[in-house]
């Protein structure tokens, strides 16, 4: 028998980044309850992104607001707010990521998770600012509105979040 080796490979191939931006444009409403994906309401493609909103103990899912914001809502009581989750389908991978924060309201904290690297924010890193995350290799990311104590729920404000990534 002759054996024939028909593995092809490209040297020096470039695997061209694309860049999207999830951001919300519509009416004041939340987002609907995980396992549901909310992708196409913040400007995400369903094929490609799955987007969650997981509630904790705050009293609405994650906020979608007329002024453009996505809002993470507080629990200051158990410090359990809304999560907001964002995974890219398979064969791809994200290697950058951009957040634009607004005005976010009463000091809220958060718990930003980069794959599986894990972030303590304080309301510095969450109020008025924009923060990059780059030379990144993850499939997922996601921001747990994580405010304990306090007179009021925080709200987290996110004005939007470009995503860049790559297809493997």
């Amino acid at each position: 028998g002759i054996d024939i080796d028909l593995t092809f490979s490209v040297e020096g191939e470039v695997v061209e980044p694309t860049t999207v931006t999830a951001l919300y444009t519509g009416a004041t409403t939340n987002m609907a309850a995980s396992p549901a994906n909310n992708a196409s309401l913040i400007n995400l493609d369903p094929v490609l992104f799955n987007v969650l909103s997981v509630k904790g103990g705050a009293s609405n899912e994650v906020g979608l607001n007329t002024a453009g914001q996505i809002r993470l809502y507080a629990n200051r009581t158990t410090g359990v707010g809304n999560t907001l989750s964002i995974a890219i389908a398979e064969g791809y991978t994200i290697t950058s990521i951009t957040f634009t924060y607004g005005a976010s309201s009463n000091s809220p904290t958060a718990t930003l998770t980069l794959g599986t690297d894990t972030f303590s924010l304080l309301a510095a890193e969450l109020t008025n600012t924009t923060t990059t995350y780059d030379t990144l290799n993850i499939t997922s990311f996601s921001l747990f509105n994580t405010q304990l104590g306090g007179t009021s729920n925080s709200q987290i404000y996110i004005l939007s979040i470009a995503i860049t990534y790559i297809a493997n």
